[in-house]
């Protein structure tokens, strides 16, 4: 704080009353949500490509858990595809707010020119 009294602050940044740089951005935030379900690709398309000759090689216990692991995948690879449309009409969304906002902003600037 003496630098400040003083008039010795190179610094362009904001300090408390202690002294200590202000944090930008303690306002308001926006809610960040987690990002889609892990989906193991490489996986997916490995099992996708299981040929017939491979699947009649499997014993009944093999052929189970083959079945299972695929109803495992198609249940997650649902879920991220829900996660993506969930983003899609939020962003939709975002676009026409922000579309109604630059519009009476265009309505504003032609009234008061006018």
């Amino acid at each position: 704080m003496s630098r400040l009294r003083d008039g010795r602050n190179d610094s362009s940044a904001s300090l408390d009353s202690k002294g200590e740089p202000k944090r930008r951005g303690s306002g308001r935030r926006r809610k960040e949500s987690p990002g889609p379900p892990e989906l193991d690709l490489l996986e997916a398309v490995r099992i996708g490509e299981t040929t017939v000759e491979r699947l009649g090689g499997m014993s009944d216990g093999e052929l189970k858990g083959h079945v299972k692991r695929v109803e495992e995948l198609v249940k997650k690879a649902e879920e991220v595809e829900a996660y993506w449309i969930r983003k899609r009409v939020e962003a939709e969304r975002e676009k026409e707010a922000f579309e109604g906002v630059v519009g009476r902003l265009v309505e504003y600037a032609r009234k008061v020119r006018a």
